[in-house]
């Protein structure tokens, strides 16, 4: 199945987080330039892969219920906030933003956990 594409460029995040809820269950999409967007794939309860290629904002991935998300890229506070307590996880393949703390066994961020190189 070809993944479903979504730019932020082009969709506002209500509509992108719609069109993320509105795929049915095993599908793929990618999010393409979310320039550090804060909100997108939240409060989605559907089985699916969701890539999102780039910088992401605050809680990317969050009060979700299944879906698989991948960040490419670095991501803001809470990152996969209130995640409900069935599969599905966040990974950030990139860095995480201040504030971010591990908490749950089925979400993985990558990275080095600083916000800014170089930084302590």
């Amino acid at each position: 199945m070809e993944p479903v594409i979504l730019s932020c460029a082009e969709l506002s995040t209500r509509e992108i987080n719609a069109a993320l809820a509105a795929l049915p269950d095993g599908a793929c999409a990618r999010v393409l330039e979310p320039r550090g967007r804060h909100n997108l794939a939240v409060g989605l309860s559907n089985r699916v892969r969701i890539d999102i290629e780039g910088n992401a904002g605050y809680y990317t991935g969050g009060l979700g219920q299944g879906p698989d998300v991948v960040v490419d890229g670095f991501v803001g506070w809470s990152v996969g906030e209130n995640l409900q307590a069935v599969p599905g996880r966040d990974l950030a393949e990139g860095r995480d933003g201040p504030g971010r703390r591990e908490r749950r066994s089925h979400e993985r961020v990558h990275g080095t956990g600083r916000c800014h190189p170089g930084r302590r």
